[in-house]
């Protein structure tokens, strides 16, 4: 994490607050703000009533997706700056290059120690409250770690798991950690639960970002995300194993807690800020912490929930739409371009970018994202056509208002869903959430599928109304015409737009580029073979 660090820091990603900040609101305050306004990651190396340790907050989040940016910076900066990528990286660039590592896991390699066992707290040397865990909001149930990495192993001893989940400090040595019902780590813990054994598990804080990033990626059931973590990196990660128990943890780690979750113990968790509202106090598992190991001087990571954008809103937006693409390309025949949930709407919309073929294309499309476990993020879905840049909220809200028809029931559909009510959707919806049930709205903002090229009205932008010559030119003189920032243009693959584009040739002719329609096939209802495992 910290070779991290230093790189924001390289690239005006972090600010580092001098001033002495104290754990209470006021850490959380600085990096909610920064949070809300696209700012820095922030670092706090002066930590009031606690010398000698640092807090460092906002380590994944960024400024939203609407463009342009004062600052030409992206949400996903920061990640593209964790794996080793160019900071300036596009999201469909991206998005290829996610998905190329996703699919080369490397696997973890052992080493004897590392900087997380520079210090060592064992038996009654165990004291959480040594260190400086914020209390982030007015309205908390108190102090909490919220940038933990969980490790656990199935009873059998032939999967260990990573994860990510928060902890509210229950003392010197209890740690409430909210796992949710519908996780992988909850469905391990059963195992042991159901056996009336404890299971033991290590909480990692401060290790490769590769590492928090792996844990958060929703990959299948039995996958090693250590292995995830190695391939997004593009080097194997470097574990240890823990002191008091057989899991191994990244060797570089600020601090690793170690313990066990005891069945049956449950205390409340809670109240603490989700996305969009707070979460009651529940009875959550308490893991019981055995022994603390860590480096000097340790920096303690911290996530200011809540407030636009987060750190999880960041990645989740990144990697929730990863996963989808992921097995949408493996398991369909599909087309679809790109899959982004925009951060503005907290997660709780997913845009698709279609090229539908063939008559019901985007119905398959539907199908496919309300029939995955991660739809449970959001409860709308609005399918646009495939030209559309993937964070230019404008062209998308503008497809949305103009395509959709409510008065005719046009370009909309809404479905009654078995799941609980998404935990990014409004307010009070206590219905739904009793009930196991929600309704989800799908707007289909594409152009009919029988349309050709002559029926597209053309979409005035600035990459179609001016030969590229022009274009070309205006871009060379932009600074020099005196804009400080370079604008953000992208040309559409022709086999993806459907519009007519217009380009003006030497003759000073209107040459139009026909699409190439199957016109009878289209008339006829061609049968067109899809390979839809997964719906």
């Amino acid at each position: 994490m910290r070779t991290y660090l230093t790189k924001l820091a390289e690239c005006g990603e972090l600010a580092t607050v001098q001033a002495e900040v104290n754990w209470y609101l006021e850490a959380g305050a600085l990096c909610a703000l920064s949070n809300k306004t696209g700012g820095p990651a922030l670092l706090f190396p002066v930590i009031a009533d606690y010398p000698g340790y640092s807090l460092v907050g906002s380590l994944f989040a960024g400024p939203g997706t609407l463009y342009p940016h004062p600052l030409g910076r992206t949400p996903w900066r920061r990640l593209a700056i964790a794996l080793g990528m160019d900071q300036e990286i596009g999201y469909e660039e991206l998005m290829a290059e996610l998905l190329r590592r996703r699919d080369h896991p490397l696997a973890p390699v052992q080493v004897a120690s590392g900087s997380c066992k520079e210090e060592r707290r064992l038996g009654k040397e165990v004291d959480l409250l040594a260190f400086p865990w914020p209390h982030l909001y007015a309205r908390d149930g108190g102090r909490y770690m919220t940038a933990g990495v969980i490790i656990v192993q199935n009873r059998a001893g032939t999967w260990v798991n990573w994860s990510v989940c928060r902890g509210l400090i229950n003392g010197r040595d209890k740690l409430v950690l909210n796992i949710t019902p519908d996780s992988h780590l909850a469905r391990l813990h059963r195992e042991y639960e159901e056996k009336g054994e404890p299971m033991p598990a290590s909480i990692v804080l401060g290790g490769d970002p590769a590492c928090f990033i792996a844990a958060a990626l929703n990959v299948p059931w039995g996958m090693s995300e250590a292995a995830v973590a190695g391939g997004l990196k593009g080097n194997p990660v470097a574990l240890v194993r823990s002191e008091t128990n057989s899991l191994l943890v990244p060797a570089e780690a600020e601090i690793v807690l170690e313990g066990e979750i005891l069945p049956g113990e449950r205390l409340p968790e809670g109240p603490f800020p989700e996305y969009v509202r707070y979460a009651p106090s529940q009875l959550r598992p308490v893991f019981f912490v055995r022994a603390i190991t860590h480096r000097k001087n340790p920096i303690i990571p911290f996530v200011a929930e809540g407030v636009k954008v987060s750190d999880s809103m960041a990645l989740r937006s990144v990697l929730i739409s990863l996963e989808l693409m992921y097995k949408l390309r493996r398991q369909t025949q599909l087309k679809v371009r790109w899959i982004n949930l925009p951060v503005e709407a907290k997660l709780g919309l997913c845009v698709a970018a279609c090229d539908p073929v063939y008559r019901g294309h985007n119905f398959w499309v539907m199908n496919f994202l309300l029939r995955h476990k991660k739809e449970s993020w959001f409860d709308k879905i609005m399918l646009v056509d495939a030209d559309l840049n993937p964070v230019d909220l404008y062209e998308i809200l503008n497809d949305w208002a103009q395509k959709t028809i409510p008065r005719r029931g046009q370009g909309y559909h809404v479905e009654e869903v078995a799941h609980p009510l998404a935990p990014t959707a409004a307010y009070g919806q206590k219905t739904g959430r009793e009930t196991a049930a929600a309704r989800t709205i799908v707007w289909d903002c594409c152009w009919p599928v029988n349309w050709s090229r002559k029926d597209i009205p053309v979409r005035v932008t600035f990459e179609n109304s001016f030969p590229e010559t022009i274009q070309q030119l205006v871009l060379a003189r932009w600074h020099e015409y005196g804009f400080p920032q370079q604008p953000l243009v992208k040309q559409v693959p022709p086999d993806l737009n459907r519009s007519q584009v217009r380009m003006w040739n030497e003759e000073s002719q209107y040459v139009i580029d026909e699409r190439e329609v199957d016109q009878q096939a289209i008339d006829s209802n061609k049968t067109v073979e899809v390979n839809l495992l997964d719906c």
